[in-house]
């Protein structure tokens, strides 16, 4: 590999390159494999027969980082042969997972009822220390740390024949380390919009598709895209002053950002990330050309289902527009006829609205009422978006953050309030607010198909079961992710197995990425002695123990273990009951709630009782299966501590109202199963009958 890691990076610059260019020394990992020329018919899979789309993409995603999962194949471990890729006693060097680890695992994953899955991180050449895959090199080098061509059409194939579907992540706007800012080689250059000249921090290290400024050409003007802020409206002349020239570039050359939430959205747009991943200046039709023809080659050449954008809003929206609407036409190409784009939308649901299909902002969606909200689609008043019917964003946020800032908060966690333009937590209210801010019309069926992507954790934030009573809120969590909130559960590796460790370095940046498989590494280093910035009382964890906990070395793929039993049986209560898989109304009945303070504001807890079921009048899930279209009663707990409730079914606001008659038997769908006969009481008009009439429609609304 490290000939690999030359020819990537060593004076084969090249301005009017569109890939790495063939040269059989290199066949096996570089996907430009057939022709020099992109786009060209025979760099489709020769051969093969591409793998249709699914109709429907709402079934349970699983996430995990190739490296930290399974390590199939130690042969690939330390393939560029440095100082710096695997370490057995090191956790932030590579673990060695691979590509045969996943196939060797993909029953396991399987026996969950996933039928989805989401490898984090992209699978190109990063640097040899480069274990999350963030930071790639090139475009069309696999990283041969994780296999080669075939291994990679291997995986693909073993994962559809099980009736699986897998999307893999791009980054699209940042790339690796590889330049530096004139006078800020050694520090960090603070943030100025009429750029830096750029360093070349190697002089023989170069990206092969793509330069910085070249003879120090500096524009006095620079035809900068639409920017916009956290309100939903494009930014004001305070921000347009400050935009004059810029660099003959194919990088935005700002200086640097530390991370996402320190600055505002249009400077993140510009910013070096972290000051470690190098910005491409994605807006510039020479940039964005060659970023569609990468993710066109990728999709044609490994049958891949979908893509992820890592830090989705980075990328400026017209681009991004134009970008993924040359990617649906190319998954068009091989059948891919409902290619799933999804996008890591951190900041909230507000600016979130921008990226989401169309994008609609406030004033397009601040009169529209719930009933004309689920009915738009492609042929409705254009006014009402920001964009034509073919320029769609994204499909759905991958791990909803503005969901999962309020989830923390409904859990208990002291450290997002609620002025971050999020969604509330209460969860009927987030969905209505979901529904009439959200473009949810898929671009390829004209059809209302929510499908945002609900996590308890992922890769970039802590693990429940490191901090105090973390496994019980965790299951809560799920079950607001899978069962509650109409959309796409997605895991995160180990969840199911109570995975604890946290390995960050940094207070204010926590998150737990234990490798799946065998290794001492995270017991050795396992006593977490940080605490944190971003959450209040924090406390003493379950983490800072780790080390002394022998368990944390194993492996641990058990198909046994209690957390991922109850996981697989609130999927399979998707399959069983298709209102939580596809049911798209939610309606609160009766809540026993109360408000405790909470930092400087307060939060919701007690009793929660919802309906869920198709909506009425435009589904009819009576022929999908299981129950058909059986209503389901949602009654759930997120006060920590025992106590009883009283109630007087007389009495309206001593009522707990469930949605079906007097005399019905309900039955838990979780252990122990038990059954409850409901007592007379108040009529509740639209409840306590199945019927859908006009006037039970009307009060349900």
């Amino acid at each position: 590999m490290a000939s690999l890691l030359r020819i990537a990076l060593w004076g084969l610059y090249a301005l009017g390159s569109n890939a790495l260019r063939f040269e059989q020394e290199y066949v096996g990992y570089n996907l430009n494999e057939d022709d020099p020329n992109l786009g060209a018919v025979n760099n489709k899979w020769a051969g093969h027969t591409y793998h249709p789309s699914p109709t429907n993409w709402r079934f349970p995603f699983y996430t995990l980082f190739l490296d930290k999962f399974v390590n199939g194949d130690p042969a690939n471990d330390n393939i560029n042969g440095t100082l710096f890729e695997h370490d057995t006693m090191q956790t932030l060097l590579r673990h060695g997972g691979d590509i045969q680890g996943l196939i060797d695992s993909l029953d396991y994953i399987a026996g969950m009822g996933v039928k989805g899955l989401y490898i984090a991180g992209t699978p190109w050449l990063n640097f040899p220390w480069g274990a999350d895959s963030y930071s790639p090199l090139d475009f069309t080098l696999l990283d041969q740390h994780y296999g080669d061509i075939t291994k990679y059409r291997e995986m693909v194939d073993e994962i559809h024949r099980r009736g699986m579907y897998i999307i893999v992540d791009t980054t699209m706007s940042t790339m690796g380390d590889l330049h530096g800012f004139e006078g800020h080689l050694n520090d960090s250059a603070p943030f100025k919009p009429t750029e830096y000249k750029v360093i070349l921090r190697d002089k023989t290290r170069q990206y092969h598709d793509f330069h910085p400024q070249t003879e120090d050409i500096y524009n006095e003007t620079c035809a900068y895209p639409t920017f916009w802020d956290e309100t939903g409206h494009e930014v004001g002349e305070d921000v347009l002053s400050q935009l004059g020239g810029c660099f003959d570039s194919e990088f935005d050359q700002a200086g640097d950002i530390p991370g996402v939430g320190f600055f505002p959205d249009w400077q993140n747009q510009l910013g070096k990330y972290q000051s470690v991943q190098d910005r491409l200046r994605e807006w510039m039709p020479s940039v964005r050309e060659k970023l569609e023809n990468f993710a066109c080659l990728t999709i044609q050449k490994l049958d891949i289902d979908g893509y992820r954008f890592d830090k989705g809003t980075q990328i400026t929206l017209d681009a991004l527009a134009d970008i993924n609407l040359s990617i649906r036409e190319c998954a068009r190409e091989v059948g891919k006829d409902n290619f799933f784009i999804t996008g890591e939308i951190s900041g909230g649901n507000t600016f979130g609205s921008l990226y989401l299909g169309r994008g609609r902002t406030p004033e397009q969606y601040g009169n529209i009422t719930l009933d004309e909200a689920v009915k738009l689609n492609n042929a409705s008043n254009a006014t009402l978006f920001m964009r034509d019917e073919d320029h769609g964003a994204y499909d759905a946020a991958a791990f909803h953050y503005s969901v999962y800032r309020s989830l923390t908060r409904f859990l208990g966690m002291q450290g997002f309030d609620s002025s971050f333009f999020d969604v509330p937590a209460d969860w009927v209210e987030t969905w209505n607010v979901l529904l009439r801010s959200n473009d949810l019309v898929n671009p390829n069926t004209n059809k209302l198909d929510p499908r945002h992507m609900y996590g308890t954790a992922n890769q970039d934030v802590f693990r429940w079961p490191a901090i105090q009573d973390g496994v019980e809120k965790q299951l809560l969590g799920s079950f607001i992710t899978t069962i509650h909130m109409p959309g796409i559960p997605l895991m995160y590796y180990g969840e199911e197995q109570g995975l604890y460790v946290l390995d960050n370095t940094a207070d204010n940046y926590l998150f737990g990425r234990q490798a799946m498989s065998a290794s001492v590494a995270w017991q050795a280093h396992g006593c977490y002695n940080l605490s944190s910035s971003q959450y209040k009382d924090f406390g003493d964890v379950n983490a800072q123990k780790a080390c002394e906990d022998n368990s944390v070395s194993l492996d641990h793929r058990d198909p046994s273990h209690p957390i991922r039993n109850i996981i697989k049986g609130m999927h399979q209560m998707r399959t069983n009951y298709p209102v939580l898989n596809d049911g798209l109304f939610l309606q609160s009945l009766s809540n026993k709630t109360k408000q405790v303070p909470i930092d400087k504001d307060t939060r919701e807890v007690g009793l929660w009782s919802a309906l869920r079921s198709e909506l009425p009048k435009l589904q009819d899930l009576s022929t999908a299966g299981g129950q058909g279209k059986q209503e389901v009663w949602l009654l759930y707990h997120n006060d920590n501590h025992t106590g009883n409730y009283e109630f007087d079914c007389a009495d309206e606001e001593l009522a707990l109202v469930a949605p079906f008659p007097p005399g019905t038997v309900v039955r838990n769908l979780f252990s122990p199963y038990d059954e409850v006969t409901l007592l007379d009481g108040l009529v509740v008009p639209g409840f306590g009958s199945l019927d859908f009439t006009a006037a039970a429609v009307e009060a349900r609304q």
